[in-house]
């Protein structure tokens, strides 16, 4: 699409992402909330606290992403959510409405 990726087509996230991120990595405070979160796995849960949940990447379903020079469009299929991504070059308004996934716009050269 004028020499841009084309990131139409069927997408779907699997559980596990290959990385060199090491335990060590993690700092003291995020390894304490790791514990808490594992001890009581639905008490913090995206799925307890957000309705509906924000953008996601890891999921358990597939997405479609509809690509054209004006907009992106995310469909999700868990949990038959959409987002859309405006890409004209419009300028945020100044007092959207409130939405759940937000509001994106994107100066595209």
């Amino acid at each position: 699409m004028d020499g841009k990726p084309d990131l139409s087509g069927l997408w779907h996230a699997g559980p596990k992402w290959d990385t060199d991120f090491k335990e060590t990595d993690v700092q003291q405070w995020a390894q304490e909330q790791a514990r808490r979160r594992l001890a009581n796995p639905a008490s913090l849960s995206w799925s307890v606290l957000c309705l509906p949940p924000g953008p996601m990447v890891t999921f358990s379903g597939p997405l479609k992403i509809i690509q054209t020079p004006q907009i992106v469009a995310v469909l999700y299929e868990v949990p038959n959510n959409f987002r859309q991504i405006f890409l004209e070059g419009r300028s945020l308004p100044k007092d959207p409405d409130p939405t759940w996934q937000g509001y994106s716009a994107m100066a595209c050269r």
